[in-house]
């Protein structure tokens, strides 16, 4: 007789907590992937697929509608985001394609995202709980993996989209997950080197991790070193004979990060490094208050944990993403919701907050009691943030966009400290509340604590910003704020709305020539309607100028040292422009910006 041993309980709710992740993501109301930026990786899958390419060249209507997520070069369109997630996902997309699904469909597109996002969030658990088991038992396994996963960026981040950090995320566990292993062998090693590469594929911030990992394994596991070191350099060796032959470049552009480390000075570094810790708008710790407890457990613990290769291992790479992210000029990560830039680091905390939990045994039950039950109560307001608000609260996803004329999150980015509006609170109620008080005391665009928000160094490096078809002086660099569309290879030329702004940096005063040629194509649908331009420089006095398709205009201004407004107001904008459904303006051929004077400096 067949005797049927009983299934552990903890094993019954490791099943459970898979499930219930995967639906708490799969049928969460709020949805970074319609129009945000990864958006295009899955039709990248179908090129592949169907092309045997990740040229977008075959589909034009769909290339027109992601704009900027495509890239025009050496004639071709590309996905200007990593392409490792569409990589991956050539399986998933290759079922799709079997029921009829078309990822140039954004409604396709946006299903089987949702599905693979809610899957990811699901597997992280899974290789969360495997890193916590090295170090814990069961039940606290499952305790910090879920904690982890629930009151961190990466429930928000991941559950919302599949976002490039989703693939590199589950990479860095995975490749965890074999490194806090005792066993060690050359093929555990060859297979660490294969996730690291596909970690720095899917996403190249993934080098905070990869560094600190090699590191380890060279110091701590040198049975599979020499295999991973091995596999990780082939590897990264395909991926640049692959980078030649489809790019014609060692590195695609997103990879070599032109201009993006560019912050100017240490007090720009130093400002965002309390944002990305302590702002009410990305803070790491508001978002995630439990770690308020790891520090001072590390602390408290040091002496115990200092032994623990794998404890130096997380600071490392903790450390290295911080360092990282301090660097970057864009370090809110644009319209984001909390940390969700330092999703790709949140995998440390794993092995982290384990080591502390076994650290702790040494003391007695009702210290350990007392510890545990404080880091649960913190953990229980990180996970309102980032699961219930982050993912249930559809507010969250316009705190960065909701503003009083100019004032979002990208020409404003103090609102980051503004501690009366924290996204975590979003509502109707505080747009209306935030909008009368920005109105009530307008502050200055562009500038973060009396700051450039812009990096000069940035501007003018930039092919985002500095695209074909604008010609920006060396002298200066330009930032195209609202009203700006992408430059569309298909129609030579750019397109504006009725009302655009230009931020021109200087080191000096002077004059400037702005000289515009509007595309020939466009021509007002009511002819009634002038095509009368009007500039206006910051809140000095309006020139007028008639516009001729074909032809140049030209305006002369004074700018500001530092950073000068140019507003550009159109009165023949329309919508459904040769079937455009964006409102539109014109369309421009040719801009160009050129220092034409230098003022004059005051001896005094």
């Amino acid at each position: 007789m067949l005797s049927i041993q009983r299934v552990p309980l903890h094993r019954i709710i490791l099943v459970l907590c898979l499930l219930t992740l995967f639906g708490v993501a799969l049928f969460s109301p709020v949805r970074d992937n319609e129009r945000s930026d990864p958006w295009g990786a899955l039709l990248v899958s179908q090129a592949l697929i169907e092309q045997r390419s990740i040229k977008l060249d075959s589909y034009p209507d769909a290339v027109r509608e992601l704009g900027y997520r495509v890239l025009p070069l050496n004639g071709h369109q590309f996905y200007a985001y990593p392409f490792g997630t569409s990589l991956a996902a050539v399986p998933a997309v290759a079922a799709a394609r079997m029921f009829g699904m078309d990822m140039a469909l954004p409604a396709d597109d946006y299903a089987l995202q949702n599905l693979l996002a809610a899957l990811s969030v699901a597997a992280l658990f899974g290789l969360g709980y495997l890193v916590c088991r090295a170090f814990v038992q069961p039940w606290p396994a499952l305790i910090i993996a879920a904690v982890t996963v629930l009151s961190t960026a990466l429930m928000p981040t991941m559950g919302g989209a599949l976002w490039s950090t989703n693939l590199a995320v589950l990479c860095v566990t995975a490749a965890l997950a074999i490194l806090v292993q005792p066993e060690q062998n050359r093929l555990c090693g060859a297979l660490i080197g294969i996730l690291l590469v596909g970690a720095y594929v899917a996403r190249p911030s993934s080098l905070t991790f990869i560094g600190p990992a090699l590191l380890f394994l060279l110091l701590a596991r040198r049975r599979m070193a020499l295999a991973a070191l091995i596999a990780t350099g082939v590897g990264f060796a395909l991926f640049v004979g692959f980078s030649l032959i489809t790019h014609g470049e060692l590195l695609p552009l997103y990879y070599r990060g032109v201009g993006r480390l560019s912050a100017p000075d240490a007090g720009w570094v130093a400002i965002a490094l309390y944002g990305l810790l302590f702002s009410p708008g990305r803070g790491l710790i508001v978002f995630s208050p439990q770690l308020i407890i790891l520090i001072v457990g590390c602390l408290w613990l040091f002496k115990q944990l200092r032994y623990q290769s794998v404890f130096w291992l997380s600071i490392g790479w903790l450390g290295a993403h911080l360092a990282l992210l301090g660097m970057f000029y864009h370090w809110w990560g644009g319209y984001s919701y909390g940390s969700r830039l330092f999703s790709d680091a949140m995998p440390a905390l794993f092995p982290l907050t384990a080591l502390l939990w076994r650290a702790a045994a040494a003391y007695t039950p009702q210290i350990r009691r007392a510890g545990a039950g404080v880091f649960l109560a913190f953990a229980l307001v990180g996970g309102f943030f980032n699961t219930a608000q982050g993912l249930f609260n559809p507010q969250t996803l316009y705190w960065n966009v909701t503003g009083a004329g100019y004032y979002d999150v990208e020409a404003l980015p103090e609102i980051l400290f503004d501690w009366r509006f924290p996204p975590f609170l979003a509502s109707l109620e505080q747009f209306q509340r935030r909008d009368a008080a920005l109105l009530a005391n307008p502050p200055r665009p562009n500038t973060l604590f009396g700051r450039r928000v812009w990096p000069v160094v940035y501007l003018r490096q930039s092919a985002y910003w500095n695209p074909p078809g604008i010609t920006v002086d060396p002298q200066l660099a330009v930032l195209l704020d609202r009203g700006w569309h992408q430059y569309e290879e298909a129609w030579g030329g750019r397109w504006i709305r009725a009302d655009a702004t230009i931020w021109v940096e200087s080191d000096v005063a002077g004059e400037v020539e702005l000289v515009l040629k509007p595309y020939s194509l466009y021509q007002a649908a009511d002819p009634a309607v002038p095509n009368i331009l009007h500039v206006q420089i910051e809140d000095g006095p309006v020139q007028t100028q008639p516009l001729t398709v074909g032809h140049v205009s030209v305006f002369r201004f004074r700018i500001n040292q530092g950073s000068t407004a140019v507003h550009l107001r159109y009165a023949g904008g329309e919508a459904n422009i040769n079937g455009d459904p964006r409102l539109l303006a014109l369309a421009l051929e040719n801009t160009e910006l050129t220092l034409i004077t230098v003022a004059d400096h005051d001896p005094q």
